[in-house]
């Protein structure tokens, strides 16, 4: 009789995500995310940003970033980071900057497989 491993049997990959915000005074600043929405403070600046809900499919893991310039969106940037168990690790930098205060802030959104 033969045996074989039920991938049910196997636990499901989890990923730790961060946000690093560098601002102009270069402080550091990480936040560990839980699966929801996350908007981080950007003190000083007109930019705003979010980061969406952790999105599951299969076994990949899906983020979206987005920030914009001013309540009125004047300007808008987005990008998407995923992990999988072909692709443990990966991350998405942005540098932002202020041209009315002279202010640049760097975003970096990283996920990465947490160590059981």
């Amino acid at each position: 009789m033969k045996t074989s491993l039920s991938q049910q049997n196997s636990p499901k990959a989890k990923y730790r995500w961060d946000l690093q915000v560098t601002n102009p005074e270069f402080e550091l600043i990480n936040h560990k995310l839980s699966k929801k929405q996350f908007r981080p403070y950007l003190k000083k600046t007109s930019w705003r940003c979010e980061v969406g809900e952790t999105e599951e499919k299969n076994n990949l893991e899906i983020r979206s970033l987005t920030c914009d310039y001013s309540i009125k969106k004047a300007g808008i940037v987005k990008t998407r980071v995923s992990c999988s168990s072909q692709r443990p690790y990966s991350e998405a930098n942005l540098e932002l900057f202020d041209e009315k205060k002279l202010l640049t802030f760097k975003i970096m959104l990283t996920c990465n497989k947490e160590r059981l």
